[in-house]
């Protein structure tokens, strides 16, 4: 998912004649700059980054917990757009999920459900990103999971309707924590109708 990474100057495609000219104009071939974000991410070296004149160059799936580590070093950046700190969002839970790390995911879609944003548009946010991702339906799971969790049932309830538009199935342990949701809840009566 993390397969590109945006730097500030333009585009460069992995080819020999593209290599070469990364390799004209930082003294390093595509391979090597990668090989370079790589150790700065993995020895956490976030600053060094400040002072490194990138473009955009492909990289290898980056691990989930090296994602996660960009994201909280990102996020600490002045003048982070609203609409990218979404986006950085929705890549860095896809990430997580397809490594099985459901925790820190879980807890990136209770940050963005905190945010005041409508379970809609969390719910575009990440269907814009899915397919970048090659990620999965277990990400929507995680996020009815969350909103049930905070007692929002309606929001779940209209996940799982936008889940069934784009013929996405919830799990069944997603969807008997729905269902013991609506029963315990105050408005049982109307929540069923709805589901």
């Amino acid at each position: 998912c993390f397969s590109r990474v945006w730097f500030s100057c333009g585009a460069v495609k992995q080819s020999k004649r593209d290599n070469y000219a990364s390799h004209e104009a930082f003294g390093v071939s595509g391979f090597d700059m990668e090989k370079s974000i790589y150790n700065i991410l993995t020895i956490d070296r976030w600053g060094s980054l400040n002072h490194m004149d990138y473009r955009q160059a492909r990289l290898r799936p980056v691990h989930g917990k090296l994602a996660l580590k960009f994201l909280k070093w990102v996020v600490k950046q002045p003048g982070l757009e609203p609409e990218h700190l979404l986006q950085l969002f929705c890549i860095t839970t896809h990430i997580l999920v397809r490594a099985r790390m459901y925790d820190p995911a879980r807890h990136i879609l209770k940050e963005l459900s905190s945010m005041g944003n409508k379970p809609s548009f969390v719910f575009g946010s990440l269907m814009t990103t899915y397919r970048l991702c090659n990620s999965n339906p277990a990400v929507f799971d995680i996020l009815i999971r969350v909103y049930l969790r905070e007692g929002m049932i309606q929001d779940s309830l209209k996940i799982f309707r936008l889940m069934g538009l784009y013929a996405f199935n919830p799990s069944v342990y997603t969807c008997n924590a729905m269902l013991g949701s609506i029963v315990k809840s105050d408005d049982g009566d109307v929540a069923v109708w709805s589901f």
